[in-house]
Parts: structure tokens; sequence; C-alpha cells
């Protein structure tokens, strides 16, 4: 995971990561924070309003947000990214 995210950081790109486990993401959560990545989370106890505002930040050309943590238990959230 660390050789991985260095290089897509280095090609300009974003990460998603999934996991079914919310307390998986919090482990990748804190090793994301341990690297200085910064990153934003989905999982089913996010408001509708802030998964709106967050996907658009994450979206933005100019959005310095470079992993997006989602839970797939989240169900049924229409996340289109």
């Amino acid at each position: 995971l660390d050789m991985l995210l260095g290089k897509i950081r280095k090609e300009g790109r974003k990460a998603l990561i999934y996991s079914q486990f919310t307390s998986m993401l919090d482990l990748v959560g804190d090793y994301l924070n341990l690297r200085g990545y910064k990153h934003l989370r989905l999982d089913g106890s996010t408001p509708a309003a802030r998964r709106r505002y967050e996907i658009s930040r994450f979206e933005s050309a100019r959005s310095d947000y470079f992993v997006y943590l989602i839970s797939t238990r989240a169900g049924g959230l229409g996340v289109t990214l």
C-alpha cells in the first residue's frame, strides 16, 4: 500500500480505498495521517449534505485531498466519483 500510494501520488492521480469494515478504514485513516496524506471518508454515518460537499471537494482539480476512504456497507448512497 505504501509503495502503491506513493506511485499514484507521484503520477498526480487520486485513490479510492474501499472496505466492508469501518474498523479497517479507521486503520487506513491512521496510516494516511501518519504519512501526511489528506483524505476524506464516506461511511453509513456520513450525512447526505456532508457527503455531497466532500465528493465535490475530492473531485475538484484544485483539491489537495489524495485518498477517499469508502465503506462498501454504506449502501444506497448513490455515489458517483
